[in-house]
């Protein structure tokens, strides 16, 4: 009887791993059959091994519109599609939307070499696009490496090291809105964070990359597809080797800070230009995550936050660690708080700051 327990049991396990094949596969023959869209091509790079969706990433960067161009370019960077580098010359050479032309040239400096930089100077003077000639300074290199997300190998947040963390940033216009729509997320800011664990080499290219939370569907989807794309280009500062926790506060408000930030422009820093710290005009109090009240846990979180133009919380990143999930409580809290504009010389600026969250255990 032991043994007959065994089989079936084994045939179940065997039948269950059929049948999640199955639905996975199903997903991308769906996401396939959709129209072509910045959210549809994001949903994709959880399949990003199979040959059909780097096919139709290529495709899109002739597509019509600036914005599926722009995302193309993005997610064949992060997935290290170095077969696309001929269709991404091409499109740096022809488009004529500042936004698209920056995905492709930032894609091109990472992953390739040769008359790249030429292409990109010559586009930023038939665009009149200082942008495109700024990249030229901050990405270069050959080789990107293809990350290889282990898709069923999560690490659950609250557990393990103290490390970097920041929020994922500078992302494809039209990108987050269009995850949105094609998900059908509509998120609360009482949602969680959904996150990777990634390392990256000399190159600042990725080389290792973990899930390290889930959330329930819809939105779960819709913020691995946005986090994906904020893979790349990584921060300047970047330790090689190093885990990096990247996250992606799930929540109404920052989403549509994302959503709503046209162009990423450099910040003010508090301190400089006579900048004083915007008024704070929002105000949320973190939740004691129950895992750090059970082990008696306090800590104090120092961050950067950096606003947009409107005042709305656009980038964080953790400066003081007081534990994993303190980490993530902190950015969590902070991103949906909301700050007057700063205004210099009649110019709404973004501006970063340091802000702290206290957790302090009553008596």
């Amino acid at each position: 009887m032991a043994r007959s327990a065994s089989v079936v049991l084994a045939f179940a396990l065997a039948m269950s791993l059929v049948a999640r094949h199955t639905a996975h596969a199903g997903e991308l023959d769906d996401l396939l059959k959709r129209p072509v869209s910045p959210g549809t091509l994001g949903l994709m790079a959880t399949h990003s091994k199979d040959p059909r969706v780097g096919i139709r990433w290529r495709e899109a960067l002739s597509h019509s519109s600036p914005q599926v161009r722009a995302a193309a370019a993005r997610l064949l960077l992060v997935s290290g599609n170095t077969d696309a580098i001929p269709a991404l010359h091409q499109m740096l050479e022809t488009d004529t939307d500042p936004g698209a032309a920056l995905e492709a040239a930032r894609a091109l400096l990472i992953m390739a070499t040769g008359s790249t930089e030429a292409a990109v100077v010559a586009a930023a003077q038939r665009l009149k696009t200082p942008g495109l000639a700024k990249v030229l300074g901050e990405e270069r290199g050959p080789g990107a490496v293809a990350p290889a997300p282990a898709q069923n190998e999560e690490r659950p947040f609250g557990s393990g090291e103290s490390a970097s963390f920041r929020t994922v940033a500078e992302l494809p216009q039209g990108y987050v809105e269009d995850v949105l729509k094609v998900t059908r997320c509509k998120p609360s800011d009482e949602d969680a964070v959904v996150g990777a664990v990634v390392r990256y080499n000399k190159a600042r290219h990725l080389q290792e990359l973990r899930w390290a939370s889930t959330m329930g569907a819809p939105c779960a989807k819709a913020g691995r597809a946005i986090l994906i794309a904020g893979l790349l280009p990584a921060p300047a500062a970047v330790t090689a080797g190093k885990e990096h926790w990247i996250v992606l506060p799930v929540g109404r408000t920052f989403l549509q800070c994302l959503a709503s930030t046209a162009t990423w422009r450099t910040p003010v820093n508090v301190g400089t230009f006579a900048a004083t710290a915007p008024r704070k005009v929002k105000h949320v109090n973190p939740t004691y995550p129950p895992k750090a009240i059970n082990e008696r846990r306090q800590g104090l979180v120092i961050l950067k936050a950096t606003t947009s133009e409107s005042g709305c919380i656009r980038e964080i990143s953790v400066l003081k660690n007081a534990g994993l999930d303190l980490d993530i409580e902190a950015i969590r809290t902070v991103s949906q708080w909301a700050f007057t504009s700063y205004v210099r010389d009649g110019v709404p600026e973004p501006v970063a700051m340091t802000v702290t969250v206290s957790f302090t255990l009553t008596k």
